[in-house]
């Protein structure tokens, strides 16, 4: 299924009674590949925190996709969160991305 097709299934659906979501779409990023290794760029593998977000950034050739990013999840994530990006071409070769490699523990909510 082509991203299009997701979004568009996406968008059929509710996330409360009667609100359909309104899915955004938001470009891969490019990290130049090593033969042989499988580089999973995507920034939808980021890592949402207390206050903030932290979104990969794979520089060089998405450096404006990386920029869009960051712009993009700040809108959906509203002033109450800090999105911010990291460079994760080591992260990639290794264990993932930003989200693979964190443990999430939000604080409890009074």
């Amino acid at each position: 299924m082509t991203d299009r097709k997701v979004l568009s299934w996406l968008s059929l659906f509710t996330d409360q009674p009667c609100v359909l979501l309104q899915p955004d779409h938001i470009e891969k990023g490019f990290c130049p590949r090593i033969p042989g290794e499988r580089l999973p760029a995507s920034y939808i593998n980021h890592y949402v925190a207390n206050g903030g977000a932290v979104v990969p950034r794979f520089g060089g050739y998405s450096a404006d996709r990386d920029a869009e990013a960051v712009r993009i999840l700040q809108e959906a994530y509203g002033p109450e969160r800090k999105v911010v990006n990291v460079y994760s071409r080591e992260i990639l070769l290794n264990a993932g991305n930003v989200h693979c490699i964190t443990q999430q523990n939000p604080a409890p909510q009074n």
